[in-house]
């Protein structure tokens, strides 16, 4: 028999509020953690696709979150590899989210997503009409940050006109939100402290 190909090892996590409530922009860690599901774990090829196979894809589910990070990080801000980091966030059409969230899972598990080594998870919400992406980065330097989004941007094939957000994540509450222009488009770009 032969061995299943290793691939950087990943958890898959799931979270949905409960049914008839809205869901509070920011929960804080004790409110957001005991709904947060850790679905699995895997490190071959072979356990990606057990896993993955089984998950519902984001065009054909509404209210609820998925999050593929790194093993042993959390997919919230307060976990210590994301502190210091932060997320690019932008919404797609339900339409096409499901094919977009392969892409991006499949680029992220396999290694080859641009800057891996500088990304933790990606993550994607269907609680609105648009679906939400996110893809969460470890550290904050702003050169650093402006070519990961110039790269992951051409990688995917993402249209220059789409508002990408970037969500700096330092602590636990908002202290001050810029906009910036960028091309025309609205940049927002959040700190937390």
């Amino acid at each position: 028999m032969q061995e299943s190909q290793t691939i950087p090892a990943v958890s898959f996590w799931f979270f949905r509020e409960k049914e008839g409530t809205m869901m509070e922009r920011n929960l804080l860690k004790d409110q957001f953690a005991p709904k947060l599901i850790k679905i699995g774990s895997c490190d071959t090829i072979e356990n990606f696709w057990k896993i993955y196979q089984h998950i519902t894809k984001p065009s054909e589910c509404r209210g609820c979150d998925f999050q593929v990070f790194k093993e042993g990080i959390e997919p919230m801000w307060e976990d210590p590899h994301n502190k210091e980091g932060g997320a690019f966030s932008f919404l797609i059409a339900r339409e096409g989210s499901s094919v977009f969230w392969d892409e991006l899972v499949i680029a992220f598990c396999g290694g080859v997503i641009p800057f891996y080594e500088e990304i933790n998870g990606v993550s994607i919400s269907t609680r609105k009409p648009l679906i939400q992406v996110q893809i969460w980065f470890k550290r904050c330097d702003q050169a650093l940050i402006d070519t990961m989004k110039k790269e992951i941007g051409s990688f995917f094939m993402i249209p220059e006109e789409t508002n990408i957000k970037i969500r700096i994540f330092k602590k636990k509450k908002v202290m001050k939100i810029q906009e910036f222009e960028n091309k025309g488009n609205r940049l927002c770009l959040q700190i937390f402290t």
